[in-house]
């Protein structure tokens, strides 16, 4: 379809006239001049709004860097943000030290490690879908009732659902009820089973688990991780055929939506229109990096670009004029890459069909491909309710703000405390390691001439110096106090700090910290601990399984199999079911001696998989097959002693 739509849009363009050729680009210019604008007051906003600088000291601290120990030894470095410009490299003051206690990476890590282990299991999905409690249109579809407008449901999503399923009518005569073979339950779960394995498979191969990971740990340092989704990506299958008695192997190109990992350095929403979220803003800008060559491949490829804009661009080249992040004083060692810009947001009937893309309204949610301020493609979204396909995870919020605080924010303070006590320490450690001598000059001199101590060192009495009782008076030795208990207090101070401004246990970093040393003192920290992940897993749960998913079930309503649609709704269940399973291993292993006893009624093959599961094991690989099950069951069960032994006295 995609050919025979390049086909006709390449005849009609044959008999375009030039002066319809030159009204259409004006149009493309002066839209590319409105999407510019945009996108230059988003990245101003972002950069006055100061989280730009508090994103670079949470990279900096992370990597155990500062002002005067950059690991590259440049003179100069560039900043992430396209806005930025070199920053210089201070040189340490002569004798000062300047290392790094790095406390920062340890607890991002040992947050972010955490909170994945619980939220991303491998055996289980942290969300489910369940049957709406309202009937809708697609079961009542299915149940052979005509259906009215539902309350509250956008024209636009009914029209997608009426074009799958085909346009409602009323019936000209009284329909019979049909003849269920199942029931309605059977029905509605074998649908969410479908859905479920549809969704799982998307996930799958755009490896979500992977991406979700970069997002907790992007959000525990910076404060904010991003997870784009679902988009359509062409993905590539090989199977092995057998044709003709030869074995070969075919390639399969389909499409299919995806999640990826956005960094929040490429990500400008409509700041401060939205708020602490960025769906209630007017659009969002996306920023990447694009070679020479993969421009020049989109021309007269994939329907929707515009051939004379990329010719335009490339010819121009990626110069300091046309891109965003070259300033005059930067040159890139990268000189063919082009910043390429994606705009998300509603666009008018006019502009789409200016860059030949169709469309019924006058506004529809589309998403615009830029490249040197030139727009280069508009297409419409794959999804009708306009929402934007980005989802922001805060490790905690911050007041009116889309980006949140992260563990590296928040214990900054400790970690430039620390890093001022350790560095006093040493250098003090250094004036200490020997004694400050003080030489009368006047009365004594170095044999070699040399003012320097050195062992077995010749000194000689000035002839003309004054008569001296004892020559020792022309030494004095002075020794520096070392502070270091002093010292060694705040840097411990300091330590303890960061748990509490953390609210991250040492026992969630493997080290028993101030624990106790019972197994009561350690279970107690680490409820203590687990209650501030536990609502971190709430927030994770609020910003991104319910929406993301929801968007994904939206895709599968209107992209998806027809035996997979259905009235559901999305349950996450990071929170309420694996940060929950976590808490409760130790009390489960109780448990399974208590389900032998016949008088609680407890079935100890469910209690065992729980524990299974709780050691992050599949409970699968330790059940029995239905041949041993079998097995099992056509065995007689042995004879009672007592029945036994009553037949052989009467035998006797």
């Amino acid at each position: 379809m995609d050919n025979i739509a390049s086909d006709v849009e390449e005849i009609v363009r044959m008999f375009e006239t030039a002066e319809d050729r030159a009204a259409r680009l004006s149009k493309v210019l002066a839209f590319s001049e409105s999407i510019k604008k945009k996108r230059n007051a988003a990245v101003t906003a972002r950069k006055r709004s100061g989280i730009e600088e508090v994103w670079q000291e949470c990279e900096d601290a992370y990597e155990g860097v500062d002002e005067y120990n950059q690991k590259s030894g440049s003179t100069y470095t560039k900043g992430r943000s396209t806005s930025d410009g070199l920053r210089e490299t201070k040189k340490a003051p002569l004798g000062r030290s300047t290392v790094i206690p790095n406390i920062t990476r340890p607890y991002v890590d040992a947050a972010s490690a955490r909170l994945s282990d619980m939220l991303i299991p491998t055996d289980d999905a942290n969300w489910a879908l369940e049957d709406s409690p309202v009937k809708d249109v697609v079961e009542q579809q299915r149940a052979g009732i005509a259906p009215d407008q539902p309350p509250g449901m956008m024209s636009r999503i009914g029209s997608s659902i009426a074009g799958v399923f085909g346009k409602p009518q009323q019936p000209e005569q009284p329909m019979q009820a049909p003849v269920q073979e199942k029931k309605s339950t059977d029905i509605a779960s074998e649908t969410i089973d479908i859905a479920s394995e549809t969704i799982g498979d998307w996930h799958s191969e755009c490896r979500y688990h992977s991406e979700v990971r970069k997002v907790i740990e992007s959000s525990a340092r910076i404060g904010c991780g991003i997870l784009k989704g679902p988009h359509p990506t062409k993905r590539r299958s090989r199977k092995a055929i057998q044709k003709d008695g030869k074995w070969g192997v075919e390639v399969e190109i389909k499409v299919s939506p995806a999640s990826t990992n956005v960094s929040a350095w490429n990500f400008y929403p409509d700041y401060p229109a939205c708020g602490n979220d960025i769906q209630r803003g007017s659009f969002v800008f996306e920023r990447d990096d694009i070679t020479a060559k993969a421009l020049s491949d989109l021309r007269g490829g994939e329907l929707g670009y515009i051939d004379e804009m990329i010719d335009l661009c490339i010819k121009e080249g990626p110069s300091p004029d046309n891109k965003e992040t070259n300033r005059k004083d930067y040159t890139p060692n990268d000189t063919d890459l082009f910043e390429i810009w994606y705009y998300y947001g509603f666009v008018s009937k006019d502009d789409m069909e200016a860059a030949g893309c169709e469309c019924g309204n006058e506004y529809e949610p589309c998403v615009v491909t830029m490249v040197n301020d030139r727009v280069i493609k508009i297409t419409l979204s794959v999804l009708d309710t306009g929402e934007f396909p980005f989802d922001v995870m805060v490790w905690q919020d911050r007041l009116d703000h889309w980006a949140g605080i992260g563990v590296a924010e928040q214990i900054a303070t400790c970690q430039k405390s620390l890093t001022g006590s350790v560095r006093a320490l040493q250098d003090n450690m250094a004036l200490s390691s020997g004694p400050q001598i003080i030489v009368d000059s006047s009365k004594i001199e170095p044999a070699d001439g040399k003012w320097i101590i050195t062992p077995r060192k010749l000194w000689r009495k000035r002839v003309d110096a004054e008569e001296m009782d004892d020559v020792r008076q022309a030494f004095t030795i002075i020794s520096i106090e070392t502070r270091q208990v002093e010292l060694l207090n705040i840097i411990n101070y300091w330590t303890r700090e960061a748990e509490t401004v953390t609210s991250l246990p040492m026992l969630l970093q493997g080290q028993m910290g101030g624990a106790p040393e019972t197994l009561g003192g350690q279970q107690i920290v680490n409820n203590n601990g687990s209650t501030v992940l536990r609502r971190i897993a709430r927030t994770f749960d609020d910003r991104i399984t319910e929406p993301h998913i929801g968007r994904y079930y939206e895709y599968l309503l209107l992209h998806g199999p027809d035996e997979a649609k259905g009235d559901f709704v999305v349950k996450p269940r990071g929170s309420s079911s694996l940060v929950e399973r976590e808490l409760q291993k130790r009390e489960t292993m109780q448990l399974l001696g208590a389900s032998l006893n016949p008088v609680y009624e407890v079935n100890p093959a469910n209690v065992m998989k729980e524990v299974l599961k709780g050691m992050r094991f599949d409970p699968d690989n330790f059940g029995y097959s239905e041949e041993e099950k079998q097995a099992m069951a056509q065995k007689q069960p042995p004879e009672d002693p007592r029945i036994t032994a009553a037949k052989i006295m009467a035998e006797s």
